[in-house]
């Protein structure tokens, strides 16, 4: 049996969707997972998103299905965005869990990863929900400098733009 996504998801998607706009971070290919909520928040955050068996909820498949999963997951995470884009993934706590030992909490948090190309990938970091929502956008160059507000002043080296 899925899960909706509540209003309360739905609402905190849509604005966490309307940050990364605001802050300008583009966002190119977007894989889901096919389980409703997954599809809900990549539509409500992203306003589209492709599903991908990589990303399918591993807790109710064969341990050989999971591992092959994994096995994507690790592939997409390292696959190279288009130039000057950003890939999100919307996928389940398991598999993050299963790929790179990472169970994420809150719900809703974002875990950046960064393409290093041969096949790997590095971990960036985290952030959280009300990060994103109370960000404030990035000042351009011709508006005095670099951004003194914790995690954004690094933003650039985080995504792609």
């Amino acid at each position: 049996v899925q899960r909706n996504l509540s209003p309360e998801g739905k609402a905190q998607a849509q604005a966490m969707g309307k940050a990364i706009k605001r802050l300008q971070i583009p966002i190119g290919d977007v894989y889901t997972s096919p389980y409703c909520r997954c599809v809900d928040t990549a539509t409500n955050l992203f306003g589209k998103g492709e599903k991908s068996d990589a990303l399918h909820f591993g807790i109710h498949t064969s341990k050989t299905e999971r591992e092959e999963n994994t096995q994507r997951l690790l592939e997409k995470l390292a696959t190279p965005p288009r130039a000057r884009m950003n890939t999100a993934l919307v996928s389940h706590t398991s598999n993050l869990n299963s790929a790179v030992q990472i169970f994420p909490r809150p719900e809703g948090v974002a875990h950046v990863f960064k393409p290093e190309g041969r096949g790997t990938f590095s971990y960036v970091g985290m952030v959280l929900p009300e990060t994103w929502i109370n960000s404030k956008p990035l000042p351009s160059a011709d508006q005095g400098g670099e951004n003194k507000e914790g995690w954004l002043s690094s933003i650039k080296q985080w995504f792609s733009f």
